[in-house]
């Protein structure tokens, strides 16, 4: 399995004890999961230049399990940013993710954003939208109005939505059937069969694998997959296919 979604570092609201690579080695390798992609929770806290130095120089050390994401927040120049951003597409960076609930920016109606998000559409890198950091209700939600507004400002550039619930299902079904460029990881998707569902309203090619581990237990989403009533080649395609195709591994 290719797991779109993970973490490395420190955790503000509770006690992580997985704050190693080879703690997170391990609970990938009892899961099944081969390769992480995966940026730093220091990024969307605290320093996102340290942060992102974390996530990268994990996956400089293990190339063939973890794929580094970055974030920003964006409280720099326009020509500064993107410098960043070239550095970090020169060290085999493949996308980023944006946390503006964390980072103190709007999604909307910032040139800093757009230029952020006009290098990762040159980078061809997809752009990771979490509803939440994690499945948690007690977590600040970004506003939905705010992801279809950028998301119709780019329409070339790939968004992935995440840890989107069941609450929120229901309008990311709808959104997603015109919006041909975005797709669907799964760690936050509750309910019996989901999966299945999913399947059915979105439809395979836009659904990708994601745990939220070492934040949240892999297994669960996991079983979502191995446990779902769809055929071997849909499996396939959630649990890696799509993401493969998507980071252009």
């Amino acid at each position: 399995m290719l797991d779109i979604h993970g973490f490395v570092g420190p955790w503000p609201y509770w006690n992580n004890p997985h704050l190693d690579a080879e703690s997170i080695l391990a609970m990938m390798n009892r899961s099944g999961i081969k390769q992480l992609a995966l940026c730093s929770t220091r990024s969307i806290f605290s320093d996102w230049r340290a942060g992102n130095e974390e996530a990268i120089a994990l996956a400089e050390k293990y190339p063939d399990r973890f794929i580094p994401f970055v974030s920003i927040g964006p409280a720099f120049l326009k020509t500064e940013l993107v410098e960043y951003l070239k550095r970090y597409k020169a060290r085999n960076v493949r996308g980023i993710r944006l946390y503006p609930c964390h980072q103190t920016f709007r999604l909307t109606n910032d040139h800093r954003v757009a230029k952020v998000l006009e290098t990762a559409e040159e980078f061809q890198w997809p752009v990771m939208l979490p509803i939440r950091v994690i499945m948690n209700w007690g977590l600040p939600e970004l506003d939905t109005g705010s992801i279809e507004t950028i998301v119709a400002s780019f329409p070339k550039l790939r968004f992935i939505l995440s840890n989107v619930n069941g609450r929120e299902f229901n309008w990311a079904r709808e959104f997603m059937r015109v919006s041909p460029n975005v797709f669907l990881e799964i760690s936050g998707l509750q309910g019996f069969r989901i999966l299945e569902h999913a399947v059915k309203a979105i439809g395979t090619e836009k659904l990708l694998f994601g745990t939220g581990l070492p934040l949240m237990y892999p297994a669960c989403s996991v079983v979502k997959v191995t446990n779902a009533r769809i055929t071997p080649e849909q499996k396939f395609a959630v649990s890696e296919g799509n993401a493969r195709k998507l980071l252009g591994l």
